[in-house]
């Protein structure tokens, strides 16, 4: 009589496992995919452009998850929240949004969880990230910056030097 149940409970948390490795899965996708997509990269083709780039690099890491190209919604944010546009691979790379200084990058996947014994029901599992695309980056002493700057820089420091001491603290 025991074993009917003591089997469901197996099966059970099989089941819960593999939906919580493919929620992890998909996490993680969508956290490397905008990592790589807020990074500078390429003069010719930056990173945060690289549309087909972003989402191999979703696919890739969303592998146990199933993740699939057309599961992956890459798009620019002003803020969080607000849409300014999407990344596009089929747009030419010269015609492709130009983010603006403080603009995200926010890349979506959602993909289905496919019970295997119908134990779990199954579900649509989502997750989504954004992050801020860094435009200017400081290299070996230099600030490499892609986009001009609408305002001059002040050389004059803002706030006097402090005096480093003297002696070493006993």
């Amino acid at each position: 009589l025991t074993i009917p149940v003591f089997l469901l409970l197996i099966f059970g948390v099989i089941e819960l496992s593999r939906y919580f490795l493919v929620y992890s899965s998909i996490f993680t996708a969508t956290r490397e995919a905008t990592r790589y997509g807020s990074s500078v990269g390429d003069e010719a083709l930056p990173n945060y452009q690289n549309c087909e780039m972003i989402a191999e690099t979703a696919v890739r890491m969303g592998n146990f998850g199933g993740v699939q190209s057309n599961d992956i919604s890459i798009y620019y944010e002003s803020e969080p929240g607000t849409w300014v546009a999407d990344c596009d691979p089929a747009v030419e790379n010269s015609k492709r949004y130009k983010p603006k200084l403080g603009d995200r990058i926010v890349v979506e996947i959602s993909t289905d969880f496919d019970s295997m014994l119908d134990i779990v029901p199954d579900m649509t599992v989502n997750a989504s990230n954004g992050r801020t695309i860094m435009l200017g980056v400081l290299k070996q002493g230099y600030v490499i910056v892609t986009e001009d700057p609408d305002d001059e820089s002040n050389p004059v420091p803002t706030q006097a030097p402090t005096e480093a001491p003297t002696e070493a603290p006993t």
